[in-house]
């Protein structure tokens, strides 16, 4: 079972993923994070942002290939948390008004996730600009639109997990992965 954890930036997704691993959970870390790593390792911060703001797509096939090989990865019998997944990237693409490429599209559909949770944006939003990241709290409430109607698209019925304590949501999500573990037992 492939359970993603998907939202706007500062929606929380990263801590809830961490909890999972912490308590023994295979996961997925979010791939774009990796890519934005290496990229500000080898540019620096000011090169990157300069970079991805011309190479867009580039940037975006980039994370998706990154997101293809943590899940080529995995072992297929144990439960997943994934940071993200694949259809993320379609998404960030729809926002930015560029059409996805055929080739980005049918990497996005190469995976199959069994439950979606649509993380929303905390309130106490921080732009977190060391990382570089760049986006505001509107438009983490904007991508969180475009990623909750892409999955759409794709297929999925997103859980929307609403701002509350880490462990509240923990807890939601526990209760989530348990019904769908007996819906595909019965």
């Amino acid at each position: 079972m492939k359970v993603v954890i998907t939202g706007g930036p500062f929606s929380g997704k990263t801590s809830l993923v961490n909890r999972f691993h912490e308590e023994g959970f295979q996961i997925v870390p979010e791939a774009a994070i990796t890519v934005i790593e290496q990229l500000m390792l080898a540019d620096g911060k000011e090169g990157f942002l300069t970079w991805k703001k011309l190479n867009f797509l580039a940037f975006q096939k980039m994370i998706l290939k990154q997101q293809l090989i943590f899940e080529h990865q995995l072992d297929p019998g144990k439960l997943t948390i994934l940071d993200r997944g694949t259809v993320d990237s379609i998404a960030y693409l729809k926002h930015e008004g560029i059409k996805p490429p055929e080739s980005v599209l049918a990497d996005a559909l190469s995976q199959n996730y069994d439950l979606v949770i649509l993380c929303d944006t905390l309130k106490n939003f921080d732009s977190r600009e060391t990382t570089g990241r760049t986006e505001s709290y509107a438009e983490s409430i904007q991508l969180h639109h475009s990623i909750n109607n892409t999955y759409l698209e794709f297929g999925y019925k997103p859980f929307h997990l609403a701002v509350n304590s880490l462990m509240d949501r923990m807890n939601c999500i526990h209760q989530l992965i348990l019904a769908k573990l007996n819906t595909h037992t019965d």
